[in-house]
């Protein structure tokens, strides 16, 4: 069994968290969005959730490595189409900001997060031909 206890994986949760429930807190109380706004958002929440499990509970690697991965590349996907569709809108200057900001923090976290939970493949000791024992990549 796979206990994941990498920070960039309980970071990537945590983060992910902390935007999309605000997120959730902006569109219910101050009428920021439409139904498809809250459906992303709540979408992300659970995603966040998922990727908390992996952080906290033990489970085997290829599905930690899963989960995290295509959390990660949600999030990446996501937010690639809004640092494009954001500055592109009416907004303004300091929202545009705030938002690729947000942006970036989540692409970075998403990639130190699935880059902290790949298989490292064992390498060869050249001494004796003998397999070393892998490292977790963090």
């Amino acid at each position: 069994m796979f206990r994941c206890r990498s920070l960039a994986v309980a970071v990537l949760a945590l983060w992910t968290l902390l935007v999309w429930g605000n997120r959730i807190v902006n569109i219910t109380t101050r009428d920021g969005g439409d139904g498809v706004d809250l459906a992303r958002a709540i979408a992300f929440v659970l995603v966040g959730l998922a990727v908390a499990v992996v952080a906290v509970r033990p489970m085997p690697a290829p599905s930690a490595q899963r989960v995290v991965t295509v959390a990660a590349w949600a999030s990446i996907a996501l937010w690639a189409t809004r640092i494009v569709t954001i500055p592109l809108g009416d907004h303004e200057v300091g929202f545009i900001v705030v938002h690729l900001v947000l942006a970036a923090i989540s692409i970075a976290l998403a990639i130190w997060a699935m880059r902290s939970v790949r298989a490292v493949v064992p390498e060869e000791d050249t001494w004796n031909g003998t397999r070393t024992r892998p490292t977790p990549l963090t």
